[in-house]
Formats: structure tokens, sequence, C-alpha cells
């Protein structure tokens, strides 16, 4: 098994990434520790896919190679993994670092998003920042099966940024996991709060290309639309494609919605194709939305989601220092959409003369993400078939 090699920073900060194929997730996660043990870790970032089926053995292996209550474990599931040296749908992948206390690592969990995403996650944002008030950054993973827009709404008035994903399946849209320490649970918001004197840099790239007119929603519930421009939303869609709405037309579809206070924000919603398309009306999307929000409609190929892994790669080595992890979390409409070329969601990013060499993450069912403006990160958006990379390390001395 291929290895990403230890790096160290001149201050000491280490990090490392690996991966394990094993399907026992004891013997998986045994692998994965005895791998990332030598740099002592403060944090192992976790992902898998779904085929661990929950079981707290992964985890508890790790805890028991690595022989430390201090070791912080966060992750999810997803729609297989990402790792500096393996793209993979079934198996896990894992990030360790031990930054010499260059960075606080403050992790809080809540129960209950399904039902009370707003509520839920406003308490654990909340507790959070008490905890740790200097926080520069925070990561959030939460269950699926929830309105994701409202856990953004309830991080939307964040001073600082706020990135994560929701954690996912197969593709099945059946269950999900995620890593809380020894812990794996669903129902659940997961937040990271990073603090110190670091720098970082956060990736969004979800350039798509839009197709036919603005329209403005006229009538919707939740996550689905009625109405765009007081006709029926699927009427709208069509038209934009200029054709009626097919099977094959899955994960080449989103929905540009404009901010309504600010053009230049745009978030993206991917389409939930409907089982009947020629009797279907309405439209749902994954992510809730609101009534005088407009929307247009993007159709992307293959050949413009690999062109914007360039464009990040592009941009790591414009980064005014060098990156000593990144954590990818990347939509799994966009896997799906490049089939086997998704491996180059890695590979196109390890042509950059600043990869980190330790990498890690998930294709999941939604990103959260800011995204970066002349004045700084906007407030944390909810998107589809974006990809985010939050790229991090040490000052240059």
């Amino acid at each position: 098994m291929l290895q990403s090699p230890q790096v160290q920073t001149k201050n000491n900060m280490k990090s490392k990434s690996t991966f394990s194929q094993n399907m026992d997730p004891y013997r998986a996660g045994i692998e994965i520790a005895e791998n990332l043990k030598g740099i002592n870790p403060e944090i192992i970032f976790l992902f898998s896919s779904i085929h661990y089926a929950g079981s707290e053995e992964m985890t508890e292996a790790i805890y028991d190679v690595m022989d430390s209550d201090e070791l912080l474990i966060i992750g999810c599931s997803g729609d297989g993994f990402y790792e500096r040296n393996m793209v993979a749908n079934i198996g896990a992948s894992a990030l360790a670092i031990n930054s010499n206390g260059a960075i606080h690592w403050q992790l809080e969990m809540e129960r209950g998003v399904g039902l009370t995403p707003y509520n839920t996650t406003i308490r654990c944002f909340k507790r959070l920042r008490k905890t740790c008030p200097e926080s520069r950054v925070v990561v959030l993973f939460s269950d699926f099966r929830t309105d994701a827009s409202e856990v953004i709404r309830a991080v939307a008035d964040s001073d600082i940024p706020v990135l994560g994903g929701m954690a996912g399946d197969d593709f099945s849209m059946e269950t999900c996991f995620i890593y809380n320490n020894r812990q794996i649970v669903t129902d659940s918001v997961v937040m990271l709060a990073l603090s110190g004197d670091f720098p970082f840099e956060i990736f969004a790239a979800h350039n798509m290309k839009p197709e036919g007119k603005i329209g403005a929603i006229t009538k919707c519930q939740a996550t689905s639309i009625q109405t765009i421009n007081k006709v029926p939303a699927m009427h709208f869609v069509e038209e934009a494609m200029g054709k009626p709405l097919e099977h094959l037309d899955r994960g080449t579809i989103t929905v540009n919605v404009i901010h309504p206070d600010n053009p230049s924000i745009i978030r993206h919603r991917s389409l939930l194709l409907p089982r009947n398309p020629a009797q279907d009306t309405e439209i749902q999307l994954f992510g809730g939305i609101a009534e005088g929000e407009k929307v247009q409609l993007c159709l992307t190929n293959p050949e413009e989601i690999i062109a914007e892994v360039k464009s990040v790669a592009d941009g790591l080595d414009q980064l005014p220092f060098q990156p000593l992890a990144a954590i990818i979390i990347s939509c799994a409409g966009r896997k799906h959409l490049l089939g086997n070329k998704n491996k180059q969601e890695i590979s196109e990013l390890s042509k950059a003369k600043k990869i980190p060499e330790a990498i890690s993450g998930f294709p999941s069912l939604g990103e959260i993400s800011p995204i970066k403006t002349d004045k700084g990160y906007s407030e944390p958006l909810f998107h589809n078939m974006t990809y985010v990379v939050f790229a991090f390390g040490e000052k240059t001395v």
C-alpha cells in the first residue's frame, strides 16, 4: 500500500494520511492507526464508505493502538473516500495532525438534527463558541436526513468561516454515520473548532454553465418548488433544457440559487430526479429554498468538473504558505457524473507544486462552505455539485 510521507515543518507540526480497504472494521482501524501513530497525532479526520455499518470497532481499534484518551476523532461516512494516493468506493481514509500545540482543537456534538435542524445546530454551535472563543474556523459534519438549509441558517451569522458536509452512503439515500471520538452517531451534528496562529485557505469550486433565463420562485415548501415565475417548476426546467427531463440527466443538472441581497453570491442545489418526469410538475432539491429567491438552471459535464479541480490546484500554488494538510469534501453527484474519471479529483490536484502530502476526504450529500470574496469569506452556504478543499499549515518562518 502507498502511504503519504510524514510532513514536518520548521516548528515540528506534522501530518500524515493513509487508507485501508480491509472490510473488517477492527482490522481496518488497526491498519490505519499503525500507519499514523508515528507522528503521535492530536486529531484524526476519519472518512469511510458506508460498508462498515456504523461499527464502533474501527474507532476502538484506533484508540487501542494509539493508547491515548486525549486523541480526537472526527469525520463521517460518504460515497467512498479520497486519500492522497487512493480514490475508492469501499474502505476508509484518515488524516492525522500533530500541530505541536500550534492548533487548539475543540469538538462538540449534538443529537436531534433530523427533526429540529436549526435548534440542534445552534445549540451545538453556541456551546462550541463558548468552549473555544478564539476559534478561527469551524468544520461541521451533519446527518444528511435533515433540512440542510436550516443547519446553515443556524451558523449564518458566524463571524468566522464554517465549512463541512453532509454525511452520506452509497447514494442509496438511506443512512449515514458520523465519527465523534469513540462514538459513531446518527441524527447528529458534530463540529470542530480550530484556534491558534496558523494559515488556511478554503476553496469552493462550482463554476457551472447557466442555461436559460433566471426565474423567481413563486411557490415552494421546504426543498420542493411548485412554481417558478408562476408556472409549474418542471415546465421552467424543461424550457431551459430545451427538452423533457430524462433519467439519463441524473447528476448533470443543478440550480443556481442567487442570493437575494448579493447577486455575486451563488449557491448550488442538485436536482433530485422525479420518479415520473413526464407527470411530476414540482422539482425537488437537496436543501431548502424560499419564495422570492431567484434560480437559474445549470448543466455541467466531466470536462468542466475536472477543470474546476485544476483551478483549485492553481490556487494552491498561489498560497503564501505551504499547506500541511488538506480535507476534500466533494459532491457525490460529481463522482457519479465523472464515472471512471473520478480519480482525477485527486490526480489533477496532485499536479500542484504546493500539493499537501497529507490529504483525506469524502464524496458528500451536500457541501458547506463560504465563498472567498475581496473582503474575506462570505457567510456559510449550502452547496451541491461543489468541490471544497480546506488547506492549512504553518506560517513561513
